[in-house]
């Protein structure tokens, strides 16, 4: 029986870590969609402009540790 509840445990958390990880992602692919349109409402810039400059920051970070 203990066997049993171990592997409907195992089912349910592989079942649970794919839904949830599909939700992430959709999630946070709204959010970055939502803050880079008011970004470049508010600022009325490019967002291209706004991705190399942090682009470019952070390979200077990666190579600067």
């Amino acid at each position: 029986m203990h066997l049993l509840q171990l592997y409907v445990f195992s089912v349910l958390l592989d079942l649970f870590i794919d839904t949830f990880s599909v939700l992430l992602s959709c999630s946070l692919s709204m959010l970055c969609t939502i803050f880079s349109h008011i970004i470049t409402t508010l600022l009325k810039t490019n967002i291209y402009k706004i991705i190399i400059l942090v682009g470019t920051f952070a390979l200077a970070l990666a190579f600067a540790g």
